[in-house]
């Protein structure tokens, strides 16, 4: 609509730490799945392993968050 010329609103730092956390997710599921775990239950470590890495990065996320604490 409007040509405006501002930054893409803070939000690239932000993005950049959600993918690492994924990334770290990810390869700590790949590792497990090295180790032994079966490739059917590959999703569901994934989805564990994200949650219990989740509280960690929270203050990460909030404090990179444009307008945030």
């Amino acid at each position: 609509m409007f040509d405006v010329n501002v930054p893409p609103y803070g939000f690239a730092r932000i993005t950049l730490a959600f993918w690492a956390y994924v990334a770290v997710v990810f390869g700590i599921t790949l590792v497990l799945h090295e180790l032994g775990v079966p490739t059917n239950m590959a999703v569901y470590v994934f989805i564990v392993t994200g949650a219990l890495l989740f509280p960690v990065f929270l203050p990460l996320f909030r404090r990179l968050m444009p307008g945030g604490k």
